[in-house]
C-alpha cells in the first residue's frame, strides 16, 4: 500500500508540474483562439454567432441624426446666451458686489459695509427695529455686503433694516 501512496504522489506531482508548464506557454494564445473561433462560427454557421447587422447606410443615418441634434442643441445654447448677454448689458454700470440694496434712508450716507461672518449663515433675521422682540422684515444671506447708515450696540442699521452685529463683520469698502 506504500508503494501506491509513493507513485501517487510522484504522479501528481509531475502532472501538476507539466500542467503549469503547458498552460504558461498556451495561455497567451488562448484569446486569439477564442477570436479566431468566432470568426470561424460567423462564417461557417451564420445564424449561430453574434454579428453587428449594421450597414453602412445606417451608420451614415445614425451620424448625419447625431449632427442634426448637435446643431439644434447648439443654435439653443446660441439663444440662451443671446439672452443672457442682453440682461447683463441691461444692468449698465451698477456695483455688482452690493446685492439685495434697497434705497438708503433719507439724509443718510453709509458709515460702512457689513457681511455675514460665516458661510453657514444663511437667513440671518433683519429686524425692523435694533431689538430681536420686533418684527422681522426680511433676511440677509452671506456673500452679500449691506452697507450700513448707524451703529447702536450690538446692532447695526442697513436699508432693510437692523441686523444683529454677531453675526456680521465690517467689510473693507
Amino acid at each position: 500500500m506504500k508503494f501506491f501512496k509513493v507513485l501517487l504522489f510522484y504522479f501528481s506531482l509531475i502532472t501538476t508540474t507539466l500542467l503549469l508548464l503547458a498552460s504558461f506557454f498556451l495561455l497567451p494564445f488562448l484569446p486569439s483562439l477564442g477570436v479566431f473561433s468566432s470568426y470561424l462560427s460567423a462564417k461557417y454557421l451564420p445564424g449561430s454567432a453574434p454579428i453587428f447587422d449594421t450597414t453602412l447606410g445606417e451608420i451614415k443615418q445614425s451620424l448625419i441624426d447625431s449632427n442634426t441634434q448637435d446643431k439644434e442643441f447648439r443654435e439653443h445654447l446660441e439663444d440662451e446666451i443671446s439672452t443672457l448677454k442682453v440682461k447683463i448689458d441691461t444692468l449698465g454700470n451698477r456695483d455688482l458686489s452690493v446685492l439685495s440694496l434697497t434705497t438708503p434712508p433719507e439724509g443718510s450716507a453709509a458709515l460702512g459695509q457689513i457681511t455675514a461672518k460665516d458661510a453657514n449663515l444663511t437667513g440671518i433675521a433683519i429686524y425692523e427695529t435694533g431689538s430681536q422682540q420686533s418684527r422681522t422684515v426680511g433676511t440677509a444671506d452671506y456673500g452679500i455686503v449691506y452697507p450700513f447708515y448707524e451703529k447702536s450696540g450690538n446692532w447695526y442699521k442697513i436699508s432693510q433694516g437692523w441686523v444683529e452685529a454677531r453675526w456680521f463683520t465690517q467689510a473693507n469698502p
